[in-house]
């Protein structure tokens, strides 16, 4: 297993908010803001795999089709744009 995660949450009436200002939740859910509208509030990260199998995958280009503020294109974080690139020192 990976290190931890440490996911920031802004949503204080949420059951998995934390102060401060912390998602404890063990499971998270990220999907485009397209699918999201799409999908009943009753759906969950255990159904992933049926959203996945009826919608396919939701490919998203920029950060504001997510509710994901810390996504950013892969292809752009190869390059050394946007986000905390390992690979460049210099961002």
């Amino acid at each position: 297993m990976g290190p931890k995660s440490h996911v920031h949450c802004t949503v204080e009436n949420c059951k998995w908010f934390e102060e401060p200002n912390l998602c404890v939740a063990e499971k998270i859910l990220i999907t485009s803001d397209d699918f999201s509208k799409e999908l009943p509030n009753e759906m969950d990260v255990e159904e992933t795999n049926q959203i996945v199998n009826q919608k396919g995958l939701s490919p998203i280009t920029e950060c504001y089709q997510s509710n994901c503020k810390t996504f950013v294109p892969e292809d752009k974080y190869d390059q050394g744009l946007g986000g905390t690139n390992p690979n460049n020192p210099d961002q």
